[in-house]
């Protein structure tokens, strides 16, 4: 029978053998069999351990022929040694809320290297854990900031946290990572904003620890790595006013820290939102000129009572 057996070099493991009838994967060497070997490719996926030393590595794929001879067949993989992503950094803040509110939590992670780090793979994920006293309500997608002024001003991230699914009776969000040309460039911030809903019954005046989440992420160059932020909530006084960020009035991104549009910049490939808070100057300028108005009117109306008066 033919059959053509492909041994994998040391630190490399075959997961994947397409086109090879016959084989039973992961292993370190494969065996395919039967004469379709020869109507087609046969395509081999392979994970690279730590052992693996980089450069080039190469195999030999003993082929059996019907005569029982044998022949080789050489085949070579280039291994690059990836290191991980590294400098992304927690930058934790808190919100305060009330039992039973349901608020937005920043997640937020700051780029301290030197690296710009681009768009990840598909298959990256974002998993957030509910800080204690704390679960996640349902929510099709998280949105995403970044800033390049130290969180000075906020625009629209280029990373898409969306395919939420909430599990765990609430306390876990499993979100998948999309990208948009995302360059994450030094000293720039990116920052997720799950909503969040405090227990009725959770105490007043505590820290609610316990919160975070972990962003897979695997830009081209890097390594997979798994990189965790926090999530942080605290609960008022009894009898004070809380200053958390209603989920109900916070929809999108970009409402949650209206900015001006000129302070909104980004030193990568990722596109700013440019809008203004709501009222704001427009509203000041409108109040002005009907003041303005009515002054006009008073005085108009002062001047003819006079003339009359006078007539």
């Amino acid at each position: 029978m033919n059959s053509q057996t492909f041994d994998a070099p040391g630190g490399v493991t075959i997961t994947s053998a397409d086109g090879c009838p016959g084989a039973v994967v992961p292993t370190s060497s494969v065996t395919c069999l039967g004469p379709s070997i020869y109507n087609g490719p046969i395509t081999l996926g392979v994970s690279v351990g730590n052992s693996a030393a980089s450069g080039t590595i190469s195999g030999t794929a003993a082929v059996t022929q019907t005569d029982n001879t044998v022949v080789s067949d050489p085949f070579a993989l280039n291994v690059q040694d990836l290191q991980p992503v590294s400098g992304l950094v927690d930058v934790p803040s808190a919100v305060t809320a009330a039992p039973g509110q349901s608020v937005v939590v920043p997640w937020t992670l700051k780029n301290t290297s030197v690296n710009s780090y681009g768009s990840g793979v598909v298959g990256d994920t974002v998993v957030f854990t509910a800080p204690v006293n704390t679960t996640f309500p349902v929510q099709a997608s998280v949105p995403a900031q970044f800033s390049s002024d130290d969180g000075a001003t906020w625009g629209l991230s280029n990373i898409v946290v969306s395919g939420c699914t909430v599990s765990n009776a609430g306390h876990t969000l499993t979100c998948a990572a999309g990208y948009n040309n995302l360059s994450w460039d030094p000293t720039v911030l990116e920052r997720f904003n799950p909503t969040v809903t405090v227990d009725a019954a959770a105490p007043a005046g505590a820290a609610l620890t316990g919160g975070s989440g972990v962003f897979r992420y695997s830009p081209a160059g890097f390594s997979p790595t798994d990189i965790t932020a926090s999530l942080n909530i605290n609960t008022p006084a009894a009898n004070s006013v809380n200053t958390g960020t209603p989920a109900n009035a916070n929809p999108t991104a970009a409402s949650l820290l209206p900015v001006p549009a000129s302070a909104l910049s980004d030193s990568g490939n990722q596109e700013a939102l440019a809008y203004t808070g709501a009222g704001g100057v427009e509203s000041l300028a409108i109040w002005a000129g009907i003041a303005l108005l009515a002054g006009i009117v008073i005085a108009f109306m002062a001047r003819s009572a006079k003339r009359r008066k006078s007539e």
